[in-house]
């Protein structure tokens, strides 16, 4: 797959992608065949660390303080929160399941759609929930089984995305990490198979700068929270997986899009790594946007790199897809962030499944 200037995109090649996580989730409880986890469980604990990928965690120190069998997996393009979260949720590719990015063309709104808010792009609600996803979920799958499913989130995170995902009985809203701690415990004595606790943190404070050793605690405050359930109800008897969503990168140069206005017809407002456009000149803009793959839409559907595409997605894909290069951000107002997401370099691909019995789980912060 080349993109319009003739570059060729340099996707990294892993064992599994999150795509196929959910599936290892149902391996361990023996519901599925999975290519990584036993199926010598009862239960299933799958923690997300949003964007803290097996790079980033490796180049912060903390990989070999999990105490875990660590595997470097690969994310989805592209590499945005909302289209990775639905594939693990799905177990599809963005392709199939329609979260096509940050912000996607929605033809029954007629507008461009945030998926991770469930609003127009100029901030309307969007009056969709499980519609949005256009494949089976694994809540679904689950569901038809009998098999009892949780999901779990800080409360500052809300349930708006979520409730794409799972049906509002299966969200809980929690008080940070101790309130994860609490919610997991009563997991534990209960008859629910799989708990789904999410932290937000690694990916929001990467992106505005946080210092490393702020987020190095947050996170092991959170994984001390978890190992103190090693002796609880039933540890012996559950899988832990630690997982992240995708990684990022750290930016050195950013590229103003404003200064392609003119040839802008569908605007990529924002700052990012992806962006979707449309433009009348598309091999103008590809010739101006150095550092940025500017790629044929309809043509990176058919490539097969997103994966099968539903007919839907078709409506839902813009005419150009941008990606980011090297260590390049993309933004229309400013370069305040210090990490970033959203395109296809190793950094960003790169994400981590780490899995243990919950009653060996004791991390050291080294």
């Amino acid at each position: 797959m080349k993109d319009l200037r003739g570059d060729k995109l340099e996707i990294p090649k892993f064992k599994i992608n999150v795509s196929q996580s959910f599936w290892e989730v149902m391996s361990s409880v023996g519901l599925a065949g999975g290519k990584i986890v036993p199926g010598e469980y009862e239960k299933c604990i799958m923690l997300i660390l949003d964007g803290f990928g097996y790079r980033l965690m490796d180049s912060f120190g903390m990989l070999g303080g999990l105490g875990m069998e660590a595997h470097e997996i690969g994310s989805v393009i592209p590499t945005m929160t909302a289209t990775c979260m639905a594939s693990i949720f799905s177990g599809t590719m963005p392709a199939e399941h329609g979260i096509l990015g940050a912000r996607f063309w929605l033809p029954e709104a007629e507008a461009w759609v945030k998926p991770l808010t469930r609003t127009t792009a100029d901030g309307r609600p969007l009056d969709m929930k499980r519609e949005l996803i256009l494949t089976n979920r694994l809540w679904d799958v689950m569901a038809d089984k009998g098999i009892g499913i949780r999901a779990i989130k800080p409360e500052q995170v809300g349930k708006t995305f979520s409730q794409m995902l799972f049906p509002d009985e299966a969200i809980e809203l929690v008080p940070g990490a101790g309130g994860i701690g609490k919610s997991l415990k009563n997991f534990l004595a209960s008859e629910d198979s799989i708990a789904l606790p999410y932290w937000p943190n690694p990916d929001l404070w990467l992106h505005h700068g946080k210092p490393i050793e702020e987020i190095r605690s947050d996170l092991w405050g959170v994984l001390n929270e978890v190992s103190r359930l090693r002796n609880e109800q039933n540890a012996d008897k559950t899988c832990l997986v630690v997982m992240s969503d995708h990684g990022m990168v750290r930016l050195e140069k950013t590229v103003d899009l404003r200064e392609l206005n003119p040839l802008w017809e569908g605007i990529p407002h924002g700052k990012s790594r992806q962006r979707m456009a449309s433009s009348s000149k598309p091999e103008e803009v590809a010739e101006k946007l150095e550092g940025v793959h500017v790629i044929d839409g309809r043509k990176l559907l058919d490539s097969g790199i997103m994966g099968r595409a539903h007919e839907k997605s078709y409506g839902r894909m813009s005419q150009l897809m941008l990606l980011a290069k090297g260590n390049v951000l993309m933004s229309y107002d400013g370069p305040d962030h210090v990490y970033a997401h959203g395109s296809l370099s190793a950094d960003e691909m790169s994400a981590t499944f780490a899995f243990c019995r919950l009653s060996d789980f004791a991390p050291q912060n080294r």
